[in-house]
């Protein structure tokens, strides 16, 4: 029996493996790296966990939301990748450019229907500053999420080295805490992104 779940669990492995290797091509060098030593940093707890009946058993429910926490990653760095690219496209100077020109056209309009149409030119214009505004701003939550990740990883490592040195028998109190308040930060985030990406046009 116990054969069998070493296998199961290797082909889970590689097959998790292998899925994130794929989705990391998407993503630039740098990104794809922090991606990869998220995991890697999982691996190592998890391997630590292993080495320690006692830790595993303690752990066992947060070395699920580990697993969750790299999975969201990886979703929240292809979300920050794509709307990082819609900004740089979007030419800021350059749309600033074409406002100061679509007011200087509504002020110097000498009859009612150029006005109505600088106007309405300049409401769209508007209208699209404040999207890539939107937009700026989420990458900046995206971003801040992600370090957030990072930062838990590493504090849940040093957690778990220290309950295997001394070989702690309590519950593991502060980790699942400290995962679950970042896990629904995570999705809050997501629910945000869901929002914005719907009000963006960009489903």
């Amino acid at each position: 029996m116990a054969f069998w779940r070493g296998r199961k669990e290797r082909k889970r492995t590689a097959e998790r493996t292998d899925r994130l290797v794929s989705a990391v091509r998407a993503l630039s060098v740098d990104d794809g790296e922090r991606v990869t030593r998220l995991e890697q940093r999982r691996l190592e707890i998890a391997g630590r966990c292993k080495r320690a009946p006692a830790l595993a058993r303690l752990l066992e429910g947060e070395l699920t939301k580990l697993e969750k926490l790299v999975d969201d990653f990886l979703a929240l760095s292809l979300s920050r990748s794509r709307c990082e690219s819609i900004v740089r496209g979007a030419a800021a100077a350059d749309l600033e450019a074409e406002l100061r020109s679509a007011e200087e056209a509504a002020a110097r309009a000498m009859d009612a229907e150029r006005r109505e149409l600088a106007r309405l030119n300049l409401d769209v214009l508007c209208a699209r500053r404040d999207k890539i505004d939107e937009l700026r701003a989420h990458v900046g939550r995206l971003r801040a999420q992600l370090d957030l990740i990072e930062n838990t990883f590493k504090l849940v490592a040093d957690e778990v080295r220290e309950m295997e040195v001394t070989q702690v028998t309590g519950g593991p109190g502060a980790i699942g805490k400290k995962l679950e308040e970042v896990l629904e930060g995570v999705e809050l985030v997501r629910a945000i992104e869901k929002d914005r990406r719907q009000m963006l046009g960009l489903e």
